[in-house]
């Protein structure tokens, strides 16, 4: 389902203070990076801009990698 917000774990409205506390969840990584994806949902892959997104996540791994 195309969805602008993925409200299965957020609240579209604490969008931005969620996003900038996800990399206390992440401790031991020194270069945590978050970003929100546009207009996706919970699977990405799945979504309709899924191809973007992949291409978005095997970039940043290549170049982490």
């Amino acid at each position: 389902m195309y969805r602008d917000h993925d409200t299965f774990f957020i609240d579209p409205a604490d969008r931005d203070r969620t996003v900038a506390a996800e990399p206390a969840a992440y401790p031991a990584d020194p270069r945590i990076d978050v970003k929100v994806i546009p207009d996706a949902g919970h699977d990405l892959a799945l979504q309709r801009n899924g191809k973007r997104t992949t291409k978005y996540i095997d970039g940043r791994l290549a170049r982490e990698l």
